[in-house]
């Protein structure tokens, strides 16, 4: 028997911890949803991880305390009987199949929607871990389950509707939000960063996990063809175990004085702020909330054509260039233009407000109070 005490003005958020993109998008989504006058509370399988410290102090944190699945679910399914939202938003796939299950399980109203950041077909295919590669069968079997599906570009829904044999009509796509005020406030700290060799020469950034998807080999054998015709420096933030691997690229293409691998920063929007140029290299993403992050300070971008978020926020190359994947010469080409001939930085920060967390944050609830609307008409 359906409980129907659940507290309508409850949403439950619940994602695992990562560093990266998906991470921040669903803590910037819970501030704006809070900002809309809902109760939000964050559930995750271990809560760790280096944005939880930018949510807004009213939203409450629960701690599953493990990364069993078969522990996730059942202590999700207390959370939810306990707690009794009304709404649940679940992110990742392997939280999302969890929340399936335990919104089954736990028997109360409630109407479940679940995020996809990435496609899921590139996923299972580039990760040798049989637990990942299922992950397409398993979806197929839960995804449908869900109230609604939420995408985070027309790209990753596309490949959901191929990979998991969906109607198109049960996915929506809504952008990340990543423009918010503290965005810009921490772009305005402009104290140098220890990387940063000299304000003379052009700064060529790049941020993301150091691994084969972020596709930073191709960047650093592209700034080194961009370094035979401009002095510049190209940095590279973030950390992963790809590392050795670019170190080693660096020294055999000669570049150790032209190159930084600083590693994880807590200020990424200050290297972007004082960058000449943001290039993302990657290989697939699902939306690339770093090309709109650099865009929101005004700092040109230059990215690959990659599946799928880039070249719907660039609208196709309106707002900077396009190149194919893996292509290193494209991609130094069009480097090299945009730092001779850079686009209008107010029409950058304009096409980023596109993307900022409150009228996203409205298009979650606005779905959310569909489902509401269609479960009370007769």
């Amino acid at each position: 028997m359906e409980r129907e005490v659940c507290d309508r003005e409850k949403i439950a958020i619940f994602f695992a911890a990562r560093n990266g993109g998906a991470q921040r998008a669903m803590v910037n989504l819970a501030n704006g949803l809070t900002r809309l006058g809902q109760t939000v509370e964050i559930v995750m399988p271990e809560a760790k991880g280096p944005h939880l410290c930018e949510l807004l102090p009213e939203i409450q944190i629960f701690d599953l305390a493990t990364r069993n699945p078969e522990k996730v679910v059942s202590r999700l399914v207390r959370y939810l009987r306990e707690h009794l939202p009304s709404r649940m938003l679940a992110a990742q796939q392997q939280t999302n199949i969890a929340a399936v299950i335990a919104c089954r399980l736990a028997e109360i109203s409630l109407h479940l929607v679940i995020n996809q950041q990435n496609h899921l077909s590139i996923l299972a295919k580039s990760d040798r871990r049989i637990s990942v590669r299922v992950l397409p069968y398993l979806a197929r079997l839960f995804y449908p389950r869900a109230d609604g599906i939420v995408a985070a570009s027309q790209g990753v829904a596309e490949d959901l509707i191929k990979t998991i044999r969906i109607p198109s009509d049960k996915i929506s796509t809504i952008y990340n939000p990543v423009v918010s005020d503290r965005l810009l406030d921490f772009a305005k700290n402009l104290s140098n960063p220890t990387a940063i060799i000299s304000p003379t020469k052009p700064i060529i950034l790049g941020a993301g996990r150091l691994t084969k998807q972020k596709d930073f080999v191709a960047l650093i054998r592209a700034f080194a063809k961009v370094r035979t015709q401009l002095n510049s420096h190209l940095i590279v933030i973030g950390e992963g175990e790809n590392r050795f691997q670019l170190e080693q690229l660096v020294r055999t293409l000669n570049l150790t004085k032209d190159v930084s691998l600083p590693g994880y920063v807590d200020n990424p929007y200050r290297y972007m702020a004082q960058a000449s140029l943001f290039v993302l290299s990657s290989a697939w993403e699902g939306f690339g909330n770093v090309l709109v992050e650099a865009m929101a300070v005004g700092t040109p971008v230059v990215s690959t054509d990659c599946p799928s978020g880039p070249s719907e926020i660039l609208e196709g190359g309106k707002y900077g260039k396009l190149v194919p994947v893996g292509d290193e010469s494209r991609l130094a080409e069009a480097m090299v233009e945009t730092l001779k001939h850079p686009p209008d930085a107010k029409l950058l920060k304009a096409r980023a407000l596109d993307f900022s967390i409150l009228p996203i944050a409205q298009q979650f609830l606005n779905l959310f109070e569909s489902f509401d609307n269609s479960a009370s008409d007769p």
